[in-house]
């Protein structure tokens, strides 16, 4: 309960406080004066940005790899997040001393497995890259 008051204080902390449009534009303004003084001369584009439409990525074959990689590796996420506390509690006999609420083990096992998956991306993403 604590964790969600202070979340919501923080929230509204942020909404009422930080004004981003504001912010943005005084970044904006700093960093064409910061190339003016380095002697960039900003050109600006006549061309319109526009981003892709929904049938252009529907269209590409990369739209659907990545889908399949992420929905693959969520449904092995939690596949594992949820069988493993039943397999260590059923198979593993790993029981509960005097009642005290769930075991360490079982809760530890899970949390190990989440880090060091939390730990492995980080480090995999920075070896190629």
């Amino acid at each position: 309960m604590t964790c969600v008051g202070l979340g919501a204080c923080s929230t509204l902390f942020y909404v009422c406080i930080v004004k981003e449009p504001y912010l943005s534009r005084i970044a904006l303004e700093r960093e064409a004066n910061y190339k003016k003084t380095l002697g960039q001369v900003e050109q600006k584009s006549t061309a319109k940005k526009g981003g892709k439409s929904a049938g252009d990525w529907l269209g590409e074959a990369q739209f659907y790899i990545f889908g399949c990689v992420y929905m693959f590796a969520r449904v092995s996420l939690n596949t594992c997040a949820t069988i493993l506390p039943l397999y260590l509690d059923q198979v593993s006999g790993y029981t509960t001393p005097d009642g005290q609420g769930t075991n360490l083990a079982i809760a530890a096992v899970p949390l190990a497995s989440y880090i060091a998956s939390l730990l492995f991306s980080v480090f995999l993403q920075n070896w190629i890259t």
